[in-house]
């Protein structure tokens, strides 16, 4: 037996933890969505994506999604989730983590302004961004003219948030009925 030690606890935790520091520091990936982007495209600042939703699907713990300046003119056929009582535009779902969050910030010295005048869904409120993940970043994000759409107790929601640990930071929103 040359190395008893080999197998010892010890050693095992050891040779683990370099493992987990040598694979584990990945490199974070950037993806990049413009008002003149693709959903076909690959991400990148020269050829970036034309929704947050497409950049959601590609994301993982650590990435960032820039949102390059301009107006995104929301429209209901943007509607990415509808449970019969509120249309939710942009449901961010995907989770990051707590050393690794996803964070969707507006690309530097850009100002997106999303705007959702034009969702008007008969009979629903509206939720402009609907935070289901945890361990989300928010960041530089202008969000106007989110509208209430039905009768009685209700109301609008620039930023929805029901997922935990999440950071919204910077974010401006302003002529929008209701909350």
């Amino acid at each position: 037996m040359p190395f008893p030690h080999a197998c010892s606890p010890g050693y095992v935790h050891t040779v683990l933890s370099c493992l987990t520091l040598l694979f584990g520091a990945v490199k974070a990936a950037d993806y990049h969505v413009a008002t003149d982007g693709s959903d076909g495209n690959t991400g990148t600042r020269e050829l970036p994506f034309a929704s947050i939703h497409q950049a959601q699907r590609k994301a993982e713990p650590g990435d960032t999604v820039y949102i390059r300046g301009g107006t995104y003119h929301m429209r209901e056929s943007d509607i990415a989730r509808n449970d019969g009582r509120i249309a939710c535009l942009i449901a961010l779902d995907k989770s990051g983590r707590k050393d690794r969050p996803i964070r969707y910030f507006a690309s530097p010295g850009e100002r997106p302004v999303f705007d959702c005048s034009k969702v008007t869904p008969d009979g629903l409120r509206v939720s402009a961004f609907r935070i289901y993940g945890s361990w989300i970043h928010l960041k530089g994000l202008e969000i106007t003219g989110v509208r209430v759409n039905s009768r009685g107790h209700t109301q609008s929601i620039s930023v929805d948030n029901l997922g935990n640990h999440n950071i919204f930071e910077q974010l401006s929103m302003h002529d929008s009925e209701a909350i």
